[in-house]
């Protein structure tokens, strides 16, 4: 597989695993959300001395952008899960109900 040169390339790359692609990106998501989330939310409070529940607006912007700059993150731990889902799913339905 090459290296996908722009979003609609990436869009087929990920719909080209399937099933253990989608789980994948959902995986990568949650981890890449979840470190973006705290570090953000710890990092504005260190660095404005503020409560970030009381602002939470920025708080929540600045997890957007961060988010944004983690895509490639996520869809290369969609890439390097793949395998690995699609041989857990391929076992499971292996075994008798």
């Amino acid at each position: 597989m090459t290296m996908p040169r722009d979003k609609k390339d990436y869009l087929t790359a990920l719909k080209s695993l399937g099933l253990a692609g989608v789980i994948g990106y959902g995986i990568a998501s949650l981890c890449t959300y979840t470190f973006t989330f705290a570090t953000t939310w710890y990092g504005y409070a260190q660095t404005t001395g503020e409560d970030p529940a009381q602002n939470l607006l920025p708080v929540l912007g600045l997890v957007w952008i961060a988010a944004r700059l983690s895509q490639p993150i996520r869809i290369g731990g969609a890439v390097f899960l793949a395998p690995v889902i699609t041989y857990f799913l391929k076992r499971r339905h292996a075994q008798p109900s």
